[in-house]
């Protein structure tokens, strides 16, 4: 009994330690195999230890910060514009840019190459801005459709600095001079214009802005307007009222105004008043008559032996050609001119002749005549069909008229 007591004690041991050994080995595969909770405790004390490790560390991105960072920067990148838009449209800004654009800005170009140029030196002398600010002035350009009215304008105001040209349109919603200051702006490129800008006040601050920063000696900005056909006679004068202030009587800047002669020709006020001087281009002379038909032959020939057909001109064909379309085009101006002489003397001419030597009819003279201001020029008289200077001061004034012309022609006996 003692000896198999003594075997069961030593058994008892033994298979204690073999339950605790099976314990251990069952523990992992609990953990490993389980489905229920003991898996769920395993998985979710890994994913504390996890969870505490930041995103970066792990390797991960980390959506949260970069979406964060990408909101941030494209705030500031939207504040940042929205500053520099608010500060480049300050009225102050504007006209900083505006007056140190102005130095740098110069005169188109003619658009007619160099060799083919007809310079009409006299034109472009009397139109051709002055130096120095005392010669503040408006310039108003007149004559025909295709006289050259703009490319002696532009000739002239070649190498000069500070020149803006615009070209204005009438009949626009838009007063013409709130227009040209506009263009002026949009010309000079500095930036978008805010909403509900006042044009003609920040050009003329741009103005006072540009006289304080130069000296007397300095040319002041010149402006050239080039006004359509649509223009009228109300909306130029209109126009140059406005160029008296800005020129005349506060010598900010001057001006150049191209307009049509009929247009020039019904403006009301004196263009004395307006401290506008008139610069008239009419004819060629016959020097820049046969230089501009030279020009158009060469064109002529080169046309032609492009299109295939080799057309050579002697040089006394050429001469020939010119000198008879010559002498065809300058009849008007001659016949016009003996016109103006008979009427000086206080003669009585044909109503007929009278209209024709103006290049239109009966009709239209006589409504040319009526429209003519300060006052007619001409007493028409329908019974006899005849016509005749108005007063002595129309004589004059035909009399002066026929001088000038004779003096841009050159000879008179000729002429």
């Amino acid at each position: 009994m003692n000896m198999n007591a003594q075997q069961q004690q030593q058994q008892q041991p033994s298979q204690a330690g073999q339950e605790q050994q099976g314990a251990k080995q069952e523990q992992p595969s609990q953990h490993t195999t389980g489905t229920d909770g003991n898996t769920k405790n395993s998985s979710s004390s890994t994913g504390g230890k996890n969870a505490s490790i930041p995103p970066w560390r792990r390797g991960e991105p980390n959506w949260t910060l970069l979406l964060s960072s990408a909101i941030i920067g494209a705030a500031g990148l939207g504040l940042a514009f929205a500053l520099k838009t608010w500060w480049d449209g300050l009225p102050s800004q504007r006209c900083r840019r505006a007056a140190a654009a102005l130095a740098a800005s110069t005169a188109p170009s003619t658009g007619v190459p160099k060799e083919k140029l007809i310079v009409r030196a006299q034109l472009e002398e009397a139109i051709r801005p002055k130096s120095g600010a005392n010669g503040a002035c408006t310039v108003l350009v007149s004559g025909a459709y295709g006289a050259g009215k703009s490319t002696v304008v532009t000739s002239a105001c070649q190498g000069v600095d500070g020149v803006v040209y615009t070209t204005l349109q009438g009949r626009s919603d838009a007063p013409l001079p709130v227009q040209w200051s506009t263009k002026v702006l949009s010309a000079l490129d500095i930036g978008h214009a805010p909403d509900g800008e006042d044009a003609e006040a920040t050009l003329r601050h741009a103005l006072e802005h540009n006289k304080q920063r130069q000296s007397e000696s300095q040319q002041l900005p010149v402006f050239i307007a080039d006004l359509d056909a649509t223009v009228s006679s109300a909306e130029l004068e209109h126009l140059l009222l406005v160029f008296k202030n800005l020129g005349h009587s506060d010598a900010l800047a001057r001006f150049i105004v191209i307009s049509g002669a009929r247009t020039a020709g019904r403006v009301l006020t004196c263009m004395l008043d307006l401290r506008t001087q008139v610069v008239e281009v009419g004819d060629l002379t016959e020097p820049e008559a046969t230089q501009y038909l030279e020009n158009a032959l060469d064109t002529w020939q080169q046309q032609r032996q492009e299109a295939g057909h080799n057309i050579c001109l002697t040089a006394d064909q050429r001469s020939q050609m010119v000198k008879s379309i010559i002498a065809k085009c300058g009849t008007p101006t001659r016949t016009r001119l003996e016109l103006l002489k008979r009427l000086s003397s206080g003669a009585t001419v044909p109503l007929k002749a009278a209209a024709g030597a103006f290049g239109t009819d009966i009709d239209a003279f006589e409504v040319a005549n009526m429209e003519a201001r300060p006052t007619q020029p001409f007493v028409i008289d329908k019974h006899m069909w005849q016509v005749r200077a108005a007063d002595t001061f129309a004589q004059h004034a035909m009399k002066q008229q026929a001088e000038e012309r004779e003096a841009v022609l050159g000879d008179s006996e000729e002429v």
